[in-house]
């Protein structure tokens, strides 16, 4: 929709305008019965105010309806100029013979002049002209069309900053029913604002007399932009029976906060829109819809944009391909809230530094026989989107704030009757996407916060259902850290936080958890593969009966790796059995409180283990053994197991190095010897060695 153009009517065309004018001769035939009557201003304007029907409606109905009355001008064809000025509504008809019409209709530069007196008071205060005539689009390709529009001049002898509204309202016969469509196209401008002098507003359309698939539509709203002032777009589409009974009454209100230039191109039945904003580019601009059906406003739904990019388009395309492509001029700020009549903000939508190109494909397939759904979303951007946040029911914070939403990212997932699936995703930004969370349940506040990096991650998963007792879960992000998190409970009436649970990165490598659930709701055969090779600054803190207990630890685990431990309470702490056919990590730990523990190791040729307790006794029992690599009767290949029944304060590295596969010497570096109670071994090619105290 970028860069539509809209052209005169060709004059090369002219047998197409022939088939039209017949067409058109053949619809509009009761303007054949009308009186001969020029637009001009009448010489002493009698006739003016003879052909002026006036309409009352209550001050409550017109604030929020201001164009729903079609009673005065039950025709089922012709031209009207409605107007509201300080609570004084007229209905002014335009009568124009069947010549005129014609010649207007080829003649865009033609137009019907008129002059309104809309308050009332002798003197002419509204001039403007109508333009009814033939034209096309030209993009995507040709199609004829017609527009209508209006322009407007407000002299400066009425007060200005009284409320206005003008509008021009066409009934166009509905060949078929017998019944005739209500068009109308205008503005309106609130009480204490400035009117702009010079306003021009109209909509075009295609015929497309043979399919709508292509049918384009376009609204305009050029106001003379030299002063400052808000203004409201005005479009109303009703139709009536050939007895004059409204069956659909629609109004469209479009207010600018300052008034906006506004030019929109759309094609429906495409879900292509195309906006342009000429010489208001630039500017923070507010902009708020209203949908009126019947007498029933709906939601209002508002944008603010900062600053107003020179065009924006969107094109959605759900057969065939299913795209979705946005483009604009310029990165900009934008504010979306969607409000009750209420004036109560149900939603609000924040969006900081919007790309100027976002391009969207999904899929969707949905198979009967065995029953299964599988979907995917690729998602690529000009750049990063700098922040989203969402609000709720007027709330001051955030439910949802995203910053840094990825350039880049591909979502694929699966999911078939037996309740089993996979989600996969790649994601790249050039920077951490993080994520946060806030809701409140009862005296409860939950933030949490989820902070991800590029790279690729899988999630597959099964749960026991229709009989199966199986269950499997599996998270792995190829060893690389992806995944950061930060979540907290807080108690808003104690102003005490209650929990905290987080870690700063976590990796895994093909991590799978499986087992069954037998009839009583017991879980067996639990069984573990793949590892978490990275856990960094794991912090644990849960606050109970008037004191916190904390944990904070990490672990790196592979050839070179170290875990660390630190509490603030006595605990017993048990490494469950976590073994795999590369990998095992077991033990227990009984340690003191406000004590720290750290062993760590390199695996290789020439390596070692080091266990710190800084300068402390941290407990009463230590038995931690690690395994690597492909086992072989049952045991890995390289490993240690730290035994001890007096746990005091020791720093201690355990050193060695190997000639032809074998350990032939072990160092114990340190200033004393290990402490009664303490066994250390190694193991290295499937061999264990024993390290003397």
């Amino acid at each position: 929709m970028r860069g539509v153009k809209k052209t005169k009517f060709p004059h090369y065309l002219c047998n197409t305008a022939i088939i039209i004018v017949l067409t058109l001769s053949v619809t509009f035939n009761p303007l054949l019965t009308w009186e001969v009557n020029s637009a001009e201003k009448p010489k002493n304007n009698t006739t003016l105010k003879e052909q002026t029907n006036h309409v009352s409606e209550s001050t409550e109905l017109k604030q929020h309806h201001p164009l729903l009355n079609d009673d005065s001008n039950n025709e089922p064809f012709g031209v009207w100029i409605y107007t509201n000025y300080n609570d004084l509504e007229t209905y002014t008809p335009v009568k124009i013979t069947f010549i005129q019409f014609i010649y207007t209709l080829f003649h865009p530069y033609y137009s019907i002049p008129y002059s309104l007196d809309v308050d009332n008071d002798g003197n002419d205060d509204v001039h403007g002209n109508i333009h009814l005539y033939l034209t096309s689009f030209s993009s995507p390709g040709f199609s004829p069309g017609m527009k209508i529009s209006l322009d407007t001049e407000v002299k400066e002898n009425i007060d200005t900053q009284a409320e206005l509204t003008l509008a021009l309202d066409v009934h166009i016969p509905a060949f078929l029913s017998g019944g005739y469509i209500s068009l109308k196209t205008g503005y309106y401008s609130p009480q204490n604002e400035i009117i702009p002098k010079k306003i021009t507003t109209g909509f075009s359309f295609t015929f497309d007399f043979l399919t709508n698939n292509k049918r384009m539509f376009q609204l305009d709203i050029v106001p003379q932009l030299q002063e400052a002032g808000n203004l409201t777009g005005l479009f109303s589409y009703s139709t009536f029976t050939s007895t004059g009974t409204k069956k659909i009454n629609k109004t469209f209100l479009v207010d600018f906060a300052p008034a906006t230039e506004l030019h929109i191109t759309t094609i429906p039945k495409q879900l292509k829109v195309h906006y342009e904003f000429g010489e208001s580019s630039g500017v923070k601009t507010k902009i708020r819809f209203q949908t009126i059906e019947g007498t029933q406003t709906k939601m209002m739904h508002s944008f603010t944009i900062n600053p107003l990019p020179a065009y924006m388009s969107f094109d959605l395309t759900l057969l065939g391909e299913h795209t979705f492509l946005y483009e604009s001029d310029t990165s900009y700020d934008i504010t979306y809230t969607m409000e009750s009549t209420q004036n109560n903000t149900i939603v609000k939508l924040e969006l900081t530094g919007l790309p100027t190109r976002v391009k969207a494909d999904w899929g969707l397939n949905v198979k009967i026989l065995p029953l299964s759904a599988s979907a995917y979303v690729d998602l690529n951007m000009s750049d990063n989107l700098d922040k989203v946040a969402l609000y709720f029911n007027n709330s001051k914070k955030p439910f949802m704030e995203i910053k840094d939403f990825p350039k880049r990212l591909y979502l694929k997932g699966y999911i078939d009757s037996h309740l089993k699936g996979y989600i996969t995703a790649y994601k790249y930004s050039g920077a951490p996407t993080q994520l946060t969370t806030v809701f409140s349940l009862s005296k409860w506040e939950v933030t949490g916060v989820l902070t991800v990096k590029d790279g690729y991650l899988s999630v597959t998963w099964g749960i026991p259902f229709k009989g199966s007792k199986h269950a499997i879960l599996g998270f792995d992000t190829n060893d690389k850290e992806m995944l950061g998190l930060d979540v907290q409970v807080y108690d808003t009436e104690n102003n005490t936080e209650i929990l905290k649970v987080g870690f700063d990165a976590v990796a895994t490598q093909d991590l799978t958890l499986s087992w069954d659930v037998n009839g009583l709701g017991n879980i067996t055969n639990l069984r573990w593969s793949g590892r978490i090779t990275k856990l960094l600054n794991l912090k644990i803190s849960v606050y109970y009966n008037s004191n916190y207990f904390d944990i904070t630890g990490s672990w790196i685990l592979g050839e070179n790796g170290s875990l660390v431990v630190q509490l603030n309470k006595k605990v017993d702490f048990t490494l469950a059995n976590i073994t795999s056919d590369n990998f095992k990590l077991q033990g227990h730990l009984s340690l003191y409180s406000d004590r720290k523990l750290k062993i760590e190791w390199r695996l290789g040729e020439t390596g070692f283990f080091t266990v710190y307790t800084f300068g402390k006794p941290v407990g009463e029992q230590l038995n931690v053994e690690f395994g690597y690599g492909q086992k072989q009767n049952n045991t890995h290949r390289y490993g240690f197991k730290l035994l001890a029944t007096d746990f005091l304060n020791v720093t201690r590295t355990i050193q060695w190095d190997t000639e032809n596969g074998f350990v032939p010497r072990i160092w114990i570096l340190g200033d004393k010897p290990l402490p009664n109670g303490w066994t250390a071994k190694l193991l290295w090619n499937y061999k264990w060695y024993e390290v003397m105290k």
